[in-house]
């Protein structure tokens, strides 16, 4: 086994005891207070994942039974599939109260997703939640998903003046009790929408936990998806990563990000995590684990390299890791594991090819 501490110290640990086998199985990841350990094998019905594309949605209907008489001539509409199939999609558009011009502060919403906008209570209007704040929030509350257990809560935050950039977070319940959050983080990211249902953007809250790698180069920030490439390093470097998970809509810019990465893991525990520079007690969360896989010219996994996590901040979770610099020169991978439960996607791994060059003076 080889062992990573999390907190910067590193210390030798020759062995986890039988007590200390993980309660989903002896091949899987286990957490002991604030150490990962990685096994020599993988857990059993892991699934490698080497590639992305969008989901498709054409079984997405663009069209409305019935809506509403809007008082602006610019609604605006985005569409939400909730859960993990078909059976749920909810249109929601966007309205001004006083006229064109004067800001999107009404929101419809197909609650009972029959298609119908006027039967489902009166539009969300803007509020401000405390009197200082800065935001005015639009809510949908208690959004069943037809024919499934769970429940979605709908928060829209909007800065003033009245513009059109709305933000999105989105509390996911089963039978009531709290699963996972996903949004729009971090930053100035806002909500697609479209001037009509034909060409409106799908979003998908609902299925697997897709990983993405972000690195900065050149003062921009570079995002890899699954298969995507990450930037070429040498043998030796120390490489920082923003390991983040979504839950991606019709294309790839259409997603809503786990916050802090955080998502619903196999070991139901109590660990610390570091949640903006603060220690944080989380129960059932679980976060990214990334590695550097050394390959050899087969492409068999002969080393793996675990990264030390640091901060989850926002949408997103810092890693670090230190190519050897007895890496052979060619391509390597980067792998992101995710020991989710089932209703995340499950045990799957995703894997971003890296091409490393021999370490400066190597022979």
């Amino acid at each position: 086994m080889r062992y990573i501490f999390c907190l910067s110290v590193l210390l030798f640990l020759s062995a986890a005891s039988a007590a200390d086998k993980p309660k989903f199985g002896p091949d899987g990841l286990r957490i002991v207070q604030n150490f990962t350990v990685l096994p020599e094998v993988r857990p059993q019905g892991m699934r490698d994942v080497d590639s992305f594309s969008p989901e498709d949605f054409s079984f997405v209907k663009r069209s409305l039974a019935k809506e509403p008489k809007y008082k602006s001539k610019n609604p605006r509409y985005t569409i939400f599939v909730l859960g993990d199939d078909n059976k749920s999609v909810m249109t929601v558009v966007w309205d001004e109260s006083k006229g064109d011009g004067t800001g999107h502060d009404l929101l419809y919403a197909d609650r009972n997703q029959n298609g119908d906008l006027t039967d489902d209570g009166d539009p969300a209007v803007l509020f401000k939640k405390e009197e200082k704040s800065k935001f005015l929030n639009l809510q949908v509350l208690n959004v069943d998903e037809c024919e499934g257990k769970r429940q979605f809560d709908f928060n829209l935050e909007l800065a003033e003046p009245l513009k059109f950039t709305f933000r999105c977070k989105v509390n996911v319940r089963l039978d009531g009790q709290a699963l996972y959050k996903v949004g729009l983080v971090p930053g100035p990211t806002e909500l697609h929408h479209a001037s009509s249902i034909t060409e409106a953007p799908v979003y998908r809250i609902g299925g697997a936990a897709i990983p993405s790698l972000h690195e900065k180069h050149k003062r921009k920030r570079l995002k890899a998806l699954p298969g995507q490439a990450v930037l070429p390093r040498k043998a030796g470097d120390a490489v920082k990563y923003v390991l983040s998970l979504a839950q991606y809509g019709d294309r790839p810019e259409v997603n809503l990000r786990f916050i802090n990465a955080a998502f619903p893991g196999v070991d139901e525990g109590v660990r610390d995590v570091n949640i903006w520079g603060h220690a944080k007690q989380v129960k059932g969360a679980a976060y990214p684990l990334g590695i550097f896989q050394q390959l050899d010219k087969d492409g068999k996994v002969t080393r793996e390299v675990v990264m030390q996590p640091g901060c989850a901040c926002g949408g997103g979770h810092n890693q670090q890791v230190n190519i050897p610099e007895n890496t052979p020169a060619g391509m390597h991978r980067i792998a992101i594991r995710i020991y989710g439960k089932s209703i995340v996607g499950g045990l799957a791994e995703y894997h971003y090819p890296i091409e490393i060059s021999a370490a400066k003076g190597a022979n």
